[in-house]
């Protein structure tokens, strides 16, 4: 497990070569979706992707815009969170595809508007 952890601290992809027992683990996967973003696409880790600080750190990862989060998150329980949704927005802008702002624009439309975008 430590040896996995800091292979994948160094390098979030390295998630896809671990044991199925460790790509279920919480701390493992945190760590490798904080470092790259693309290890939230492995479909190993589909279990967690309703994880709410999982889809936090993808965000938070240097790479996180390059993977549109919101086509790989667990959207039932995810979609009314106002910290991930202003995340989103910060990330992707005028990229967000337009089910995702009709479905949230009249319930956040005070956040949105006069909003930097990215």
């Amino acid at each position: 497990r430590e040896v996995v952890l800091a292979a994948v601290t160094q390098h979030g992809l390295a998630l896809r070569h671990a044991a199925e027992y460790l790509t279920a683990d919480r701390e493992v996967v945190l760590a490798a979706v904080s470092q790259d973003v693309k290890a939230v696409t492995l479909p190993t880790i589909e279990h967690l992707k309703a994880d709410r600080d999982i889809i936090l750190a993808a965000s938070s990862a240097p790479n996180a815009a390059e993977v549109p989060l919101y086509e790989y998150i667990s959207m039932d329980n995810l979609w009314g969170d106002e910290e991930i949704i202003l995340r989103f927005i910060d990330l992707y802008g005028e990229g967000l595809p337009l089910t995702f702002l009709f479905r949230y624009m009249k319930k956040y439309s005070n956040l949105i508007v006069g909003r930097e975008q990215p």
